[in-house]
């Protein structure tokens, strides 16, 4: 049963993230999708929060 343990992780870290980025639309004034957007596009991109892999901003 060592798969129930991970679910719950899983779970609990997936509500965490939703958490942090709900706190970060309501301080941006924009909804959530608009932050979960975003940070998608970052990550395509090989950015996030604007600094790129090699550490400079992009």
């Amino acid at each position: 049963m060592a798969v129930l343990p991970v679910l719950f992780h899983l779970l609990w870290s997936h509500e965490l993230v939703v958490e942090r980025a709900q706190a970060k639309a309501e301080e941006l004034g924009v909804s959530l999708r608009t932050v979960q957007s975003r940070r998608s596009r970052y990550a395509r991109q090989g950015l996030w929060g604007g600094w790129s892999i090699s550490g400079r901003c992009g």
